[in-house]
């Protein structure tokens, strides 16, 4: 009688792990691609932009708060994202409103316009939500994620995946197999500041699903089908054939969704070490990649000299290190001016620069919140 109740209790154990597992594990496959939960947008100010733009590219500076960019201008002696107008502030807060977001919450708020727990990549309520570049894929048109982060990190995994916690890699690279994205570019050869992924172990199933695997920024070719770019490390400003600097990724991924797609395509491009160098409190090393996004948002701004149209959408997922920034000149600058280590609930700076279909005009406002941003997108890749 002993035994066979240690036998029921131990069926009962295993049943309730199985079970419970069943609950957090969140799948992507060929036939889910988030499309379970598709967005349902309300009319908004936004509708006035459907249907004018073929190519929405959203730049994000992780972590680059306002006094990050007025330090940056200080020191270079110089505007930073020339060419844009500085439209307004983004609210950055995550569902928890006690709480300043982490890049999960906040990138995945602007993928999908829902708002999240910190941790959650594109996932809530037991639902995969849609993300900006799933949508996209559905109507035909070309999607690319470039970042200077591991392409499992938290702000290219919210376009490109669901998960219910930022650190489940496998399943964020699942998804990422299973994504019918078209182009991803940045580190996750190896060990890259603490993230010990390595893509090459998924090689395999990624050219099984079409993609040219490159480890090496000289391997790129425009003639894939489709391309993942996993690197040692995306370089500063000294590239070299293995390592490229996120202006390059930028450039070759604009040049082959140009080629690719025709009628249109979203692209994201993240600049992830302002935030990792602020939370560490290093001036020098955030103002370096601060100068190399800059550098990155010129280039792309360039290649879209001549287009019809376009619309580049750019801000931050949330400010990191609580900068302030008093009028310090270049000599004054220093990483004294870091009064943190973590992120704060200050809001950011949103930049646009749009030229539309047809002579549309849009009026924007000058407040919006980090969900907006994901509405200002569909909107724009959206077919009339």
């Amino acid at each position: 009688m002993k035994k066979n109740n240690i036998r029921i209790l131990t069926i009962a154990l295993v049943f309730a792990l199985v079970s419970s597992f069943s609950i957090v594990f969140v799948a992507c496959n060929d036939n889910d691609n988030g499309g379970n939960n598709p967005p349902q947008v309300e009319s908004s100010i936004y509708d006035a932009l459907k249907g004018s733009s073929d190519r929405v590219i959203l730049f994000i500076g992780d972590g680059m708060g306002v006094n990050h960019v007025k330090t940056g201008e200080a020191y270079f002696g110089r505007t930073l994202f020339e060419g844009f107008d500085q439209t307004g502030l983004v609210n950055t807060s995550c569902k928890a409103v006690n709480q300043a977001t982490d890049s999960a919450a906040a990138a995945s708020a602007m993928a999908t316009g829902e708002k999240y727990f910190r941790g959650y990549v594109s996932y809530k309520d037991s639902k995969n939500f849609q993300t900006i570049s799933e949508y996209a894929k559905s109507l035909g048109k070309g999607v690319g994620i470039v970042t200077t982060d591991t392409l499992s990190g938290a702000t290219p995994a919210a376009f490109s995946a669901h998960a219910k916690d930022r650190g489940d890699k496998a399943t964020i690279i699942d998804c990422q197999i299973n994504s019918d994205i078209d182009i991803f570019l940045g580190a996750g050869l190896t060990t890259w500041d603490g993230d010990d992924v390595n893509y090459d172990m998924y090689r395999t199933q990624f050219e099984e699903k079409g993609y040219t695997f490159c480890d090496a920024y000289s391997e790129l070719n425009l003639e894939s089908s489709k391309v993942i770019g996993a690197f040692s490390e995306i370089a500063n400003y000294d590239s070299t054939d293995e390592t490229p600097t996120l202006k390059q990724l930028s450039e070759f991924a604009v040049d082959f969704l140009e080629a690719k797609y025709p009628k249109g395509y979203f692209l994201m491009i993240e600049g992830a070490h302002i935030d990792k160098m602020s939370s560490k409190k290093d001036m020098d090393g955030m103002l370096a990649y601060l100068d190399e996004f800059d550098n990155a948002v010129e280039a792309v701004k360039a290649q879209m000299s001549g287009k019809d149209d376009y619309s580049l959408i750019l801000t931050a997922d949330h400010e990191c290190g609580d900068l302030q920034y008093n009028g310090e000149t270049k000599e004054q600058i220093n990483s004294s001016m870091f009064h943190a280590t973590y992120h704060t609930k200050a809001d950011v700076y949103y930049y646009t620069d749009f030229k539309l279909k047809n002579g549309t005009q849009f009026d924007f406002v000058k407040n919006i919140d980090n969900t907006d941003i994901f509405k200002m997108c569909y909107a724009l890749i959206s077919n009339k």
